[in-house]
């Protein structure tokens, strides 16, 4: 069975619009990094309106939701690539709780290593989480393949982590953006922020968790440029971490320099 902890790459590619595209995928793979995470999959929901990313000094932001694909175009290329060996964890978003029975068997069925379960995207609307625990927990005695919960760093995540440990959830991922509103002329823009400007406080999360006896496995995401921001990660308590930001800062190439 899948596990972060267990894995003797730390260096993971955190779900973004790079992990939607074939191409970009591929190139990481041939770098070397021990897995992906696709881009957040709705079982309805493919975005298509007009998106941002965009960057204010070593700090990135955004207005993205979900995946180009749908749910179903997804199944066949997650397929493959647990038939070939390759980690490729799905990132899900679903609306409820009957969403989540439906796709968690599906991803299953397939035979993905993992999954991660989207709750705290700052541009779509989320489930409570206290919602979408329970249906983990009901799921829990039924299947096997591990869930990861993605959570965003900027709010106190110890409540929600205690309960969904007790739910079956194998570890989160932390952090999310964070939400932010950015004045934009006369408007005023609500979006995501990742970067430089949230690693002190993801770290700091990380290390509260620890502190607490939180001993579920943890997915460090938020400013990881350097090797020294890796290494930072794993001994705040991280059992591996995720790169984002960096590649669209940098490029994609930038992650040849983690490895």
């Amino acid at each position: 069975m899948f596990s972060y902890r267990e894995s003797k790459e730390k260096i993971f590619i955190a779900s973004s619009n790079i992990t939607d595209n074939n191409v970009c995928m591929e190139r990481l793979y041939s770098y070397g990094v021990a897995g992906i995470i696709t881009k957040s999959i709705s079982l309805h929901h493919m975005d298509k309106r007009k998106e941002r990313i965009w960057s204010n000094g070593n700090d990135l932001y955004n207005t993205t939701r979900f995946s180009k694909r749908s749910f179903h175009e997804w199944l066949p290329i997650l397929s493959q690539a647990a038939k070939e060996g390759r980690i490729m964890i799905p990132s899900i978003c679903p609306n409820d709780n009957v969403e989540l029975d439906y796709i968690i068997k599906h991803l299953e069925q397939i035979g993905v290593p993992a999954i991660e379960l989207g709750i705290s995207c700052p541009n779509t609307t989320n489930i409570p989480w206290q919602t979408i625990l329970n249906g983990v927990e009901k799921l829990a005695s039924k299947v096997k393949v591990p869930i990861y919960l993605k959570l965003c760093g900027k709010y106190s995540i110890l409540p929600i982590v205690r309960r969904a440990v007790g739910t079956g959830i194998k570890g989160i991922v932390l952090s999310d953006s964070f939400p932010v509103n950015i004045p934009d002329g006369g408007n005023v823009i609500s979006a995501g922020q990742s970067g430089e400007s949230i690693r002190p406080q993801v770290l700091q999360q990380i290390r509260t968790l620890r502190l607490a006896d939180i001993d579920c496995e943890i997915v460090g995401t938020g400013g990881v440029f350097t090797k020294e921001h890796v290494n930072e990660y794993l001994k705040a308590g991280a059992d591996a971490v995720g790169i984002c930001s960096a590649m669209y800062l940098f490029g994609i190439t930038h992650i040849q320099t983690l490895l």
